[in-house]
């Protein structure tokens, strides 16, 4: 901030036209070739319109207020930080050992822990995600490691400076990585923490708790009480896909049959169970879905009777009668001959057989 009455020309003296923003590329070139000067003071005396001969209007005028610190572009807002870099380039004599890798890892992290604290990560504002060490070997490329660092917890320096040990480990374990020409150290990824959030613990009752908590629910005894026994039918499955409609008088550990003559209560013809008015309906719908259950239960197991007998006759071999057999076997004459063809004569034997006696 400069005071008032304060002239940004004297800030200006003695520097080169590329020191200006936006003039050290090809513009602030081809002003310098155009006026051939680079400084800016010699500058100062050029006049709008020898500006506006070689340029188009806006870049002159921008190009003439720039030169004498005139800037009207707006102010953008500062970006919030997202990655942290802390790095140190090496010349003789080059760290050659863990020991001075870590020393340096230990100024890097005394740098960004700084810097973590002013951006309010240390206060819980804002945290980082990951960290990634880079190593430049003199007789090697780079080498990175990267980690993620634990969600959970507050972001202290002892565990960054844990994190960071673990990196370094990894990374010197490379091979040429030592003696380095490089190495640094960044963390990412810094974002806002979102307000309200809860680990999984802060759902969890533990310790006494637990112990109290089970008292209460028992009524201060120290027992438990026992579990409620349940009722099944045996050889009736259709509670597992149809919800058992409400009874009447059914409190959860078994079905009590109420009085025949309960003015509330409705018996059913099929079961013979009281059901409690209003729920005939639902009762009736359970009796046809189990119906409908165990027809489709014996259907399927009709087909499947079925594709067993006929998979069972496709593999029998067929019957063929004695008398049929021993006449296509003894007929003579001129289809004698092609009746024999096919058939082994027993007592010749193969090369390499031998006939056993018995």
């Amino acid at each position: 901030m400069l005071h008032h009455g304060y002239s940004p020309l004297s800030a200006t003296n003695g520097l080169p036209t590329t020191a200006v923003r936006n003039l050290g590329g090809k513009l602030g070139a081809q002003i310098a070739e155009h006026f051939k000067t680079e400084s800016l003071t010699e500058l100062l005396s050029a006049s709008l319109a020898a500006f506006q001969s070689f340029l188009s209007d806006d870049t002159a005028t921008w190009a003439y207020n720039t030169i004498r610190g005139h800037d009207r572009s707006p102010v953008e807002p500062k970006s919030r930080i997202k990655s942290m870099l802390s790095t140190k380039s090496f010349r003789d004599p080059l760290p050659s050992s863990v020991a001075d890798a870590q020393l340096w890892v230990e100024v890097f992290l005394a740098d960004i822990c700084s810097r973590l604290e002013d951006e309010g990560v240390m206060d819980g504002r804002r945290r980082p995600k990951t960290m990634t060490m880079t190593i430049t070997g003199k007789h090697s490329g780079s080498r990175n490691k990267q980690t993620s660092i634990p969600a959970a917890g507050k972001i202290e320096r002892e565990l960054l400076a844990k994190i960071a040990e673990g990196l370094l480990r990894q990374v010197v374990g490379e091979p040429s990585v030592l003696p380095c020409t490089g190495l640094s150290l960044q963390v990412a990824g810094i974002e806002d923490r979102e307000e309200g959030n809860m680990g999984i613990g802060a759902f969890l009752i533990k310790g006494g708790r637990v112990k109290g908590a089970d008292k209460r629910a028992g009524g201060g005894g120290g027992e438990r009480a026992p579990a409620e026994d349940k009722r099944r039918r045996v050889g009736d499955d259709a509670g597992r896909f149809v919800a058992a409609p409400a009874l009447c008088g059914d409190n959860g550990s078994g079905r009590e049959d109420a009085a025949s003559d309960a003015p509330s209560a409705f018996r059913c013809p099929e079961c013979g169970a009281d059901v409690a008015m209003g729920a005939e309906e639902e009762h009736r719908d359970w009796h046809f879905a189990r119906s409908l259950m165990l027809e489709d239960r014996a259907a399927a197991a009709a087909a499947a009777a079925a594709t067993a007998r006929e998979r069972v006759t496709r593999s029998a071999p067929p019957v063929v009668p004695k008398g049929k057999a021993g006449g296509s076997s003894s007929s003579g004459g001129g289809g004698g001959g092609k009746g024999k063809r096919g058939k082994k004569d027993a007592s010749k034997l193969e090369k390499g057989q031998r006939k056993l006696a018995f």
